[in-house]
Order: structure tokens, then C-alpha cells, then sequence
């Protein structure tokens, strides 16, 4: 009897449901989501998703959309506004296109976890030291927690959360060389070796080493990561 199906019996959760889940939890804080649907071969592309109300910056009168917030300020303050004058920024997370309204300040990070409700994205030393942040925009790892939102308007961005919906080779080959302990640097390490391998489909050992030496991991789990990579890209580890 495999581990999975005897955690199933006793209702504990195995490492490797608890990996998965932790994926696929996609919009359970989101406000005002018009839901978050996989797209299938034949299928019409999804709707733009609003995820909260919009502000008008001049009288703070709410509205349900963007358009509506347009219209009005057109037609109460006299002018057509620009998207960055109403804060809106525009991008695709996972494939879904998104119309957000941010503050100046807010960052990528702020936005994807607190307001898409996309938690896969972790915090850690908030000063871009740890790369517990990372997430993939415009094919480049970044730190989300040193990103302001407000500059990736018709960004492209990846989460952990993309990754367990294609369900990704790299996220078997974390669990079966045991690559995550607490979890919390997991989502980092595996989009930071996504990255690397979309780029370089047979790195060397020195290369998923250097690629993700700005990652760190509280419970010292490098030598798993390594493996992992290395077994993902097709080689014996």
C-alpha cells in the first residue's frame, strides 16, 4: 500500500498531497472574483477578472468595473482618464488576465497574495535577501516583496500555483528527492529551477547550483534541490 493512499485511510495528509494542495488553492481569499477557470482545447479564452472594486483617486465613489469607473469620472470630472491615472494595472498570472486597481505603493507581492489570493508566494526577511518571493515575470525571476505592482502593467507572471495546475515534472521530482521540509522557501526554489530549465533543458550540477544560489532554505534542503532539478531535466541522480 503506497504512502498517499494509506494517509488517505487514516485522513492524514502525505507529503505529497500536502505539496500539491499547497498549489492549487487558488482564490479562497479573493474578493469579487469572477472565478478561476482552466482552458481547455475549444474553449473560449477567460474573461478578464476583476478582483475588487475600483476608487475613483478624485471623489472615492466605488464602482464594479472599470468601465464603470471610467465613465463616470468622464462624465464627473470632465476628462477620460488613463489607466495610470486610476492606478489600473493590467497582466496575465497563470495564463488568466487580471484588471487590478493598486496603490502606488503596494507590491507585486501585497497584490498576488493579499488580493488575488494566489498564497503560493511567501514573505520572509521582506528585503529581498531570502527569495521566498519569487515569482516569474516576463520570463525572469524576481522578488515580488521588492516589485511594485504598479509597474508590471501587461506583465506575463508565473506562480507556484500555474506550475501545479500543468502539473510540472519539477514538482514530483521536489517530492520524490524530498526537497521540501517546512515548505516555506518551496514555491520559490521550484519556479526559480522552472525558470532555469525553461532557458537551459540539461543544466549541469554548477548550473542549478548557481541558479539558485539566491534562494534560501531554513531547513538546509540544497542537496535535494539539486537532485530534483537534475532528475526533472531528464538525468540520473
Amino acid at each position: 500500500m503506497t504512502e498517499e493512499k494509506k494517509n488517505n485511510e487514516s485522513g492524514e495528509i502525505s507529503r505529497r498531497g500536502f505539496l500539491k494542495d499547497s498549489g492549487l488553492i487558488l482564490s479562497g481569499a479573493t474578493i469579487g472574483s469572477t472565478g478561476l477557470l482552466s482552458v481547455r482545447d475549444g474553449e473560449a479564452a477567460p474573461q478578464t477578472i476583476t478582483v475588487s472594486r475600483f476608487i475613483c483617486p478624485a471623489c472615492e465613489q466605488e464602482s464594479d468595473s472599470l468601465a464603470e469607473l471610467q465613465s463616470h469620472f468622464k462624465d464627473t470630472h470632465g476628462e477620460e482618464p488613463a489607466l495610470s491615472a486610476l492606478n489600473i494595472v493590467k497582466f496575465n498570472v497563470n495564463g488568466r488576465p487580471y484588471e487590478v486597481q493598486v496603490k502606488p505603493s503596494q507590491t507585486l507581492y501585497e497584490v498576488i497574495h493579499d488580493v488575488l489570493g494566489l498564497t503560493g508566494v511567501k514573505v520572509s526577511c521582506d528585503r529581498g535577501a531570502c527569495g521566498f518571493c519569487t515569482v516569474i515575470v516576463n520570463g525572469r525571476p524576481i522578488l515580488s516583496c521588492m516589485t511594485l505592482a504598479i509597474d508590471c502593467h501587461n506583465a506575463n507572471i508565473e506562480t507556484i500555483e500555474g506550475m501545479a495546475e500543468e502539473d510540472h515534472p519539477l514538482i514530483e521530482a521536489w517530492i520524490k528527492h524530498e526537497g521540501m521540509q517546512c515548505g516555506f522557501c518551496t514555491s520559490a526554489a521550484i519556479l526559480t529551477a522552472k525558470n532555469l530549465l525553461d532557458r537551459n533543458p540539461s543544466p549541469t550540477e554548477d548550473e542549478v547550483r548557481e541558479a539558485l544560489s539566491g534562494n534560501l532554505c531554513r531547513c538546509v534542503a540544497y542537496p535535494a534541490w539539486t537532485k530534483a532539478v537534475l532528475h526533472a531535466s531528464g538525468k540520473e541522480v
